[in-house]
């Protein structure tokens, strides 16, 4: 490793909390997109900047701007494959921040009966359900499905209605509109 390379490193090993911060802040906790894998883009992004420039003036700046292109980037490239967004955070409720057997066991089954549940309930409403459920706004999933936000809110919340009757063990309902 160069002497270059080890000054590279030593700025960029302190500024992750700044970029982990700052994605945390723009993702809001957003299911289906890694922190780390974010994290690591924003790093190579950020060292072939130092390399090609030696000296950054406003380093805090450009790492504001580089944070918000990759998250741009990330969030374009979510949207690209919004067929993947139903199943990947009720996967992951079973595989993250398990302290225990008893609450892995626990959180296992719910995503289970949720993912039994979501199956369950009409066609038209199971998807913007799910959407809904991990974390979409109205407007994103309008845009996702290319309807309209009214449509949405009233698949949506009908959908969560139906799975809230379908976690409680009764039957959803069926209405001409579906």
């Amino acid at each position: 490793m160069a002497p270059g390379d080890s000054r590279i490193e030593t700025l960029l090993r302190t500024h992750e909390p700044r970029l982990r911060a700052l994605f945390a802040r723009h993702l809001g906790g957003r299911p289906g997109i890694d922190l780390d894998d974010l994290v690591q883009e924003a790093r190579i992004r950020l060292w072939k900047a130092l390399e090609r420039e030696k000296n950054l003036d406003a380093l805090a700046s450009y790492i504001q701007r580089v944070v918000t292109s990759v998250v741009v980037d990330a969030l374009r490239r979510r949207a690209a494959r919004p067929e993947d967004t139903v199943e990947e955070p009720l996967m992951a409720a079973t595989t993250e921040d398990i302290r225990a057997p008893d609450e892995a066991l626990a959180q296992a089954q719910r995503a289970a009966a949720l993912r039994d549940a979501l199956a369950c309930i009409p066609v038209r409403r199971r998807r913007p359900a799910a959407l809904l459920l991990q974390g979409f706004s109205t407007p994103e999933i309008a845009h996702l499905l290319d309807t309209s936000e009214a449509t949405v809110r009233n698949l949506a919340y009908r959908g969560v209605d139906d799975l809230k009757a379908l976690l409680g063990g009764a039957r959803p309902t069926e209405t001409a509109d579906d």
